[in-house]
């Protein structure tokens, strides 16, 4: 588990809570991966007690923001923690989605109309499983899977600059990835991630970002390490992470 949050207070007493995103590192992103294919993650009970314990210390109103998981976490905090009622606005910036079960809840649905993603035309990560209805496209000048990074995201006098709506590539990453989760059972995608994750990690690789940078030497050196495992296992690891990352380099590779 990797969390981390600050709480703010506002001249009027109000609370503005926000939770970090993802580090660099395999566990943080292991993190965010297993919560885009098997929708739970140890964050969400550690972000509602965290919340809970701000509320409980402190009076007035709160406000919820977070980046990438952070905003994953800044919705479901404040739709399960002990008052909701007390919840002010949610800014979620370019988190993974959420399972449909918790979408489909009377507990978000009561704070819905108070949240909002706010996400870059080519995102990945927020087209990760279903996000929340009310969002916003930004403008940025990175491409590619870099657009994910915030600080690259354009600002117009205090609004971002918007575009009128997802690019049609991450759209379509979005329906494939979500027809792969349909077409794969929970303990396969459970046990390719683990298995790709122990692979990089053998392999001394400590972060995201250097199997990103050197993909054309990593990710061929994993895919064979996937291949060298025993038969039964690699027959379930292989087809998924293969799957993984054709539909990635097709909608976020090139110049995009």
């Amino acid at each position: 588990e990797q969390f981390s949050a600050v709480g703010l207070e506002t001249p009027e007493g109000d609370q503005i809570l926000a939770i970090a995103g993802t580090d660099d590192t395999l566990l943080g992103w292991k993190e965010d991966l297993n919560l885009a294919v098997n929708g739970h993650i140890a964050g969400q009970e550690t972000s509602v007690e965290y919340v809970n314990d701000v509320l409980n210390c402190r009076g007035g109103r709160f406000s919820m923001c977070g980046f990438s998981k952070g905003g994953h976490l800044a919705v479901y905090a404040p739709a399960m923690c002990d008052a909701p009622e007390r919840l002010k606005n949610v800014f979620d910036f370019d988190g993974p989605g959420f399972r449909d079960d918790f979408l489909d809840s009377d507990r978000f649905a009561a704070i819905q109309d108070r949240c909002v993603l706010i996400a870059p035309r080519y995102s990945a990560v927020s087209r990760m499983l279903n996000n929340i209805p009310n969002y916003v496209v930004t403008r940025g000048t990175r491409r590619g899977l870099y657009q994910h990074y915030s600080n690259r995201w354009i600002v117009e006098g205090n609004r971002f600059l918007r575009e009128p709506d997802f690019a049609d590539g991450a759209k379509q990453f979005h329906d494939e990835f979500m027809q792969m989760l349909k077409d794969t059972p929970e303990k396969d995608r459970k046990l390719s991630m683990d298995t790709i994750f122990q692979i990089a990690s053998e392999a001394g690789v400590r972060s995201l970002t250097e199997v990103w940078k050197g993909r054309s030497k990593h990710i061929p050196e994993m895919l064979n390490a996937v291949r060298r495992l025993p038969k039964e296992q690699r027959d379930v690891v292989f087809p998924f992470v293969a799957r993984m990352l054709r539909m990635t380099t097709t909608y976020y590779g090139g110049k995009r």
